[in-house]
């Protein structure tokens, strides 16, 4: 029940009595039926129609101006969670209590949809943010585990560095679909055989061996750096301890198959 008194008095409907001293007045059949023998009136179906059809005008009317009167009463009453929900419950009553039941089904339907939505558009909000949480997680513990294995000197700070540009890429698979899986990838600013800036997407792993090699922009970032680099005069290959030479590996083709048969390499060391 409402705790508010004055809801209630708000609330009352005028129902009852509406059509008393209806009629009064009229002179012979004006307005009215008529009489028979008794006095009492008779009336014809067109006009009980009428009177039908005015006594719910009126009753449509005043529902509209309570309701009116209660939505705005709700907005600025200062009421308990219990008392809206009431008030919200008459109003709806009152909303419906004229309508067809086509009306009725067309409301509810409209009703369903608005609910659907709202709800639909809480679960992507939730869904996004939990995507959100992962991604970051996953991006800084890969960072995190491939900065300890190239031996940075601040972990964190190759977490801070690369971060904004690593995301989550899908995995396809053999006909070219994705597979549900993904790669962690960075979008690495590079400069191309030719001097010209390239942007390259890395796995974190190469992406961190790539710095290891780019000693004049990142030779701070690591513990013991390569002091040879691409053009340093000394290193071994890794191999079987052969040399390799810059000059054979200034074409891209041959530097990454020379990187894909020495993984274990150290890149920022080659012979002059």
């Amino acid at each position: 029940m409402l705790s508010n008194p004055n809801i209630w008095q708000a609330f009352q409907l005028v129902y009852e009595n509406e059509g008393e001293g209806e009629g009064e007045g009229n002179n012979g059949n004006e307005g009215g039926g008529s009489g028979d023998g008794d006095g009492a009136k008779s009336y014809t179906q067109e006009q009980l129609n009428k009177m039908m059809a005015d006594n719910r005008r009126k009753l449509t009317q005043q529902n509209e101006t309570l309701v009116s009167e209660l939505t705005t009463l709700k907005d600025q009453a200062n009421l308990t969670a219990q008392d809206k929900t009431e008030l919200e419950e008459r109003i709806e009553k009152l909303q419906v209590q004229n309508m067809s039941k086509e009306e009725i089904a067309k409301r509810e339907a409209s009703k369903a949809a608005k609910s659907h939505q709202l709800e639909l558009g809480s679960l992507t909000k939730e869904r996004d943010a939990w995507q959100k949480r992962y991604t970051k997680a996953r991006v800084a513990t890969e960072l995190t585990t491939a900065a300890l294995e190239a031996k940075a000197t601040v972990p964190e700070q190759i977490v801070q560095l690369l971060g904004p540009n690593t995301y989550l890429s899908p995995v396809l698979g053999d006909d070219n679909k994705p597979t549900g899986d993904f790669e962690t990838l960075v979008k690495f600013s590079d400069v191309s055989e030719e001097g010209k800036a390239v942007v390259l997407d890395l796995t974190p792993f190469a992406t961190l061996k790539r710095m290891q090699e780019l000693t004049e922009r990142f030779s701070n970032l690591f513990i013991n750096p390569g002091t040879g680099g691409m053009g340093g005069n000394s290193g071994q290959s890794g191999k079987g301890g052969q040399k390799q030479t810059v000059e054979a590996l200034k074409d891209t083709n041959a530097y990454m198959k020379w990187r894909k048969a020495n993984p274990k390499a150290d890149p920022t060391q080659f012979s002059g």
